[in-house]
């Protein structure tokens, strides 16, 4: 699945259209959801974990991907001079944000780099135009090459008779996923 059909699919899901993101003045709520999910498919191509396909009314919650090294949010923007996060998203920030450019003509996203939740709420609060904004300068994000050796380096693996341990909980069930991190995930 591509992000043109990926945005579409969730833009169904919402009932309203959301505030505008900064560069898409005049473009389409669809349009929005496509950018957003190019960066989401980026990640999951690279990460091999797949992408949320369902329409999700109201939103992720700021969680895009649940990895075995902590929750993963990808903001993807046109012009992204900056990590922005609104003051309200800090309570329910991922682990880790990823920040993505968008490719207009390709509809395909880049990874730029990426902050901790740690990182974003010590940030700085300005405002670009469209109300304050935790923010992080892209030169200032840290590599998505650091990023790939943590999950890498961490990765479970799973062979017959091994299991691998979580670095926060111990232990991981047979298909990789750690219980204390993910207890709502569904057993089978």
């Amino acid at each position: 699945m591509n992000a043109s059909e990926l945005g579409r699919i969730r833009r169904l899901g919402h009932e309203q259209c959301r505030n505008q993101r900064p560069g898409l003045k005049g473009d389409s709520g669809a349009r929005e959801d496509i950018i957003g999910a190019a960066g989401e498919c980026e990640f999951s191509r690279l990460s091999g974990i797949p992408v949320e396909t369902k329409s999700l009314r109201g939103g992720d919650g700021g969680i895009d991907f649940k990895t075995h090294i902590g929750t993963v949010d990808v903001k993807t923007f046109v012009k992204p001079n900056n990590l922005l996060v609104l003051p309200k998203d800090i309570p329910h920030l991922a682990d880790f944000i990823v920040l993505a450019r968008f490719n207009v003509d390709t509809e395909t996203a880049t990874l730029l780099g990426y902050a901790t939740a740690a990182d974003v709420r010590a940030s700085s609060i300005r405002s670009f135009g469209y109300g304050p904004s935790h923010f992080i300068p892209v030169a200032a994000l840290q590599t998505m090459a650091r990023f790939w050796k943590l999950f890498r380096a961490n990765k479970p693996v799973i062979t017959s008779g091994f299991v691998a341990q979580c670095l926060t909980h111990g232990t991981y069930d047979a298909e990789g996923n750690c219980p204390g991190c993910y207890p709502d995930q569904e057993r089978t």
